[in-house]
C-alpha cells in the first residue's frame, strides 16, 4: 500500500504515530482473518476480506459487516489524508 507513496517520494514514518497507526491499521489486520473454503471452513459471521470475497452469503453480507467495512476504509483514508496534507 505504501510502495506507491514511496515511489512518489512521499515518506510516512509509521513509528512516529504508534497509537494512531495501531487504531487505524489494527482493523485491517483483523480483516485478514483466516478462512479457507477449500478446507470446508464455515463462513464466518464477522467481517473479513477473504470471507467477503469467497464466502458470498447472507452470513457474511450483513448490515453490521457493511458498517465495519466502511469504518475500516474511512479510517485508512482519513489517516492518509491527514498525513499527506502535512507534507510540504
Amino acid at each position: 500500500m505504501f510502495s506507491d507513496l514511496d515511489d512518489a517520494g512521499i515518506k510516512i514514518r509509521l513509528e512516529d504515530y504508534k497509537f494512531r497507526v495501531a487504531c487505524t491499521f489494527a482493523p485491517v489486520w483483523y480483516a485478514h482473518a483466516k478462512y479457507h473454503p477449500t478446507n470446508d471452513d464455515p463462513i464466518p459471521c464477522t467481517f473479513g476480506r477473504h470471507s467477503s470475497a469467497h464466502g458470498v452469503s447472507r452470513t457474511q453480507y450483513s448490515r453490521v459487516n457493511a458498517v465495519h467495512a466502511l469504518m475500516l476504509v474511512t479510517s485508512v483514508i482519513k489517516f492518509l489524508d491527514v498525513e499527506l496534507s502535512r507534507r510540504p
